[in-house]
């Protein structure tokens, strides 16, 4: 409490800037806050809520709620192959004041994060799904960013003044209906196959949470160092919102903020560590949020605890979660001492529906700004727009 009263004191002391609302005060707030000080002490860590449940009411947070998930949708058979621990197990939460917003501190089985952070490194980020990088290159000098970065990962430690790869640049990925930046829409001719191992998991997450015909229909990875923010905005371009936005979370801890429907509600503010996953649904599905800050480990250039498991030697069968070479592990793990991913799922049409027709000076004008990043990074030497969806 003590913490949380001073880092208070410290939010009233904050210079407003002119025409400053107060999310951005607060984002700003965070972007600039040292981890280890009063700075985070009014910060929600749902990872410890079930030592201390049903925090009480301040100025700048929402009580913690317990969230009660649909255990009987899923089976152990599938939660395990998606690698989750059955959903029995997992501990979910609410906050007051937001319905429909759902947290599960990391669900996953021991080692089991490793299969989709090698799955977002090596396997999403090839063609032929979209990334910031294409704006500036061949879809040849982008083939396959793994294989031309992997060796410059991996001599990392020998050499910390190398340019950085193609794989440390990339910012953002999309998958299946392609989020056109420019536009801020998708389209029935801009899409690729959505990755069926990640349908899989996110179906599993969202009948948990109660959306059991949930579909995954468009995926964008944002891929943060640690200097990168993820601006305010709302996800309002997909075309039925009645379904949930999920957010999985993996390497380094970030904040996150959850606003309101104005942005002069002041947001409340969480840790997203890894393995978590968020869901925004109902009133909060269409909610201010961004990311302000990613906070390096407080011991140097570390991974998070729950990742230095290893994935398991023996895997079901018919397991999703498939086993990561010491290669590929290597190469994983240098790049999340440093980095953090996050994969956001989405269903963009509800049943039956069809996107409608457009104009051609409306498909002329959607021919496309791919490559606009909507993560900020903060010592690039080249001047970004920061384009979110819907901002």
């Amino acid at each position: 409490m003590k913490k949380m009263a001073a880092a208070v004191a410290s939010f009233a002391t904050l210079a407003t800037e002119p025409g400053e609302d107060a999310f951005r005060k607060l984002f700003r707030f965070y972007r600039q806050s040292r981890r280890g000080t009063a700075d985070l002490g009014a910060v929600i860590d749902f990872s410890t809520a079930h030592e201390a449940p049903g925090r009480p009411p301040g100025p700048l947070c929402s009580p913690v709620v317990r969230f009660h998930l649909n255990v009987s949708s899923v089976t152990e058979h599938d939660a395990c192959r998606a690698g989750l621990q059955p959903v029995s197990k997992w501990q979910a939460y609410g906050l007051e004041g937001y319905p429909g917003f759902i947290f599960i501190p990391n669900p996953f089985l021991p080692g089991c994060q490793w299969h989709w952070i090698k799955q977002c490194l090596k396997l999403y980020s090839q063609k032929p799904n979209v990334c910031n990088l294409d704006k500036h290159m061949t879809k040849e000098e982008t083939h396959n960013l793994w294989e031309q970065s992997k060796e410059f990962l991996r001599s990392k430690e020998v050499n910390k003044r190398r340019p950085r790869s193609l794989l440390e640049k990339l910012r953002w990925v999309t998958l299946g209906y392609h989020y056109n930046w420019d536009s801020k829409k998708y389209s029935a001719d801009h899409y690729t196959p959505f990755p069926s191992d990640l349908a899989f998991l996110s179906e599993q997450v969202a009948a948990a949470c109660g959306f059991q015909d949930f579909r995954a229909e468009a995926g964008i990875l944002n891929y943060y160092r640690l200097d990168s923010t993820l601006g305010i905005h709302v996800d309002r371009s997909e075309l039925d919102h009645s379904k949930p936005l999920l957010s999985f979370s993996f390497g380094q801890s970030a904040i996150f903020l959850l606003g309101g429907l104005q942005r002069d509600e002041a947001p409340t503010a969480m840790f997203m560590h890894s393995g978590d996953i968020m869901v925004m649904s109902g009133f909060s599905r269409l909610l201010n949020h961004a990311v302000p800050r990613v906070l390096p480990h407080p011991d140097g250039e570390c991974l998070p605890h729950c990742l230095e498991t290893p994935l398991p030697a023996v895997l079901p069968s018919n397991s999703l979660v498939e086993p990561c070479s010491e290669e590929d592990w290597q190469v994983c793990a240098t790049y999340l001492k440093t980095a953090r991913v996050n994969m956001t799922v989405r269903q963009v049409l509800a049943t039956d529906q069809d996107f409608p027709a457009e104009t051609m000076e409306e498909t002329k004008r959607d021919i496309t700004t791919d490559g606009l990043c909507h993560l900020d990074d903060q010592n690039s030497p080249v001047k970004r727009v920061r384009l979110n969806p819907d901002t």
